[in-house]
Order: C-alpha cells, then structure tokens, then sequence
C-alpha cells in the first residue's frame, strides 16, 4: 500500500529550480537582537555595528532606534542618543 496516492511526488518530474535561495545574511530582528545581546554583553562598540545594521534594513522601526539610543548612552555618547529620539 503507498501513501502517494495517485498524486505521487517524483522528483524526475520538476526542472530544477534555483530561483528561490535561501540567503545567508541576517534578517534585521537577528541584527537587532544581536545587537541587544552584545549591549548585555558590555560590548557597546560591537552592538553599536550590529544595530546600525539592522537599521540599514529598515530605518523605521522604533525599537531599533530605542535600542540605539540606550548603547549610544551607555557609550557616554549623549547627544547622539538623543537624536535618536526624534
């Protein structure tokens, strides 16, 4: 008895299709919570690269500007933080 029923997936019967690759690169919430790990981390300098980038990815989410702000303070880098808010 076979479970594919009449349907039965072959592989012989598609074209190989590379239009769809996974990428490697990290999706901006994996930057952005990367960058919060360093920030707990005490690693200021290396969150401050992680989350620019993610911000690269999408300069319009509020929490990654938060987050920047907060790692530009705990640099002692105030006015840049505060720029961060607005």
């Amino acid at each position: 008895m076979s479970c594919g029923g009449s349907y039965s997936y072959s592989c012989d019967d598609e074209e190989d299709d590379d239009s769809y690759a996974p990428s490697d690169e990290p999706m901006p919430i994996e930057l952005s919570n990367e960058a919060w790990n360093l920030y707990l981390d005490f690693k200021e300098n290396l969150a401050l690269i992680k989350i620019n980038e993610a911000l690269e990815h999408n300069d319009k989410d509020y929490n990654n500007w938060n987050r920047k702000a907060i790692i530009l303070e705990a640099l002692n880098r105030y006015a840049e933080s505060e720029e961060c808010y607005d």
